[in-house]
């Protein structure tokens, strides 16, 4: 029997969510953070912070959380 995409997503580390934050501090510059959550379980899997956060920073911080988490 073949699990339907609801069944599928209503457990942890199936679907995940990627949220990206910028903000400024004193003096102007500006920061961002990159926050990955599960779906089901509303965890935060990490948060990166950083001046800028291009493609490969975000590409980096996915392997991880991948090679971590599965």
């Amino acid at each position: 029997m073949q699990e339907t995409q609801e069944e599928i997503q209503a457990r942890p580390n199936q679907q995940w969510s990627i949220e990206l934050v910028s903000d400024n501090i004193t003096g102007g510059r500006h920061f961002r953070t990159l926050n990955f959550i599960d779906e089901y379980t509303r965890e935060s899997l990490a948060i990166e912070v950083d001046l800028n956060i291009g493609g490969l920073g975000v590409s980096r911080l996915l392997d991880r959380l991948v090679n971590h988490l599965g």
